[in-house]
């Protein structure tokens, strides 16, 4: 089931680093990130986070956000293929 963050904790803004230390292994969806010129994201307010990248994607769609950043904070293996 996709976790829905609390509305009391969403204002929370949270590193990268933090972010990866509490959802590990999770895919996570940040409401207006913050990012570098790189647009590499720096850190956000976690909206939503799912251990199933589908159901997270669905759950968004139903949030209807305008800026979000969605990550991943596991190890992806080397053999996996990305299509931008």
């Amino acid at each position: 089931m996709c976790v829905v963050v609390r509305e009391e904790k969403m204002n929370t803004f949270l590193t990268i680093d933090e972010i990866n230390e509490r959802f590990r292994s999770e895919w996570v969806l940040l409401e207006n990130p913050k990012t570098n010129r790189k647009l590499e994201v720096l850190g956000g307010r976690v909206r939503l986070h799912d251990k199933d990248k589908q159901r997270l994607y669905k759950e968004a769609a139903n949030q209807r956000l305008k800026h979000i950043a969605v990550l991943y904070t596991g190890q992806v293996p080397q053999s996996t293929v990305f299509w931008l």
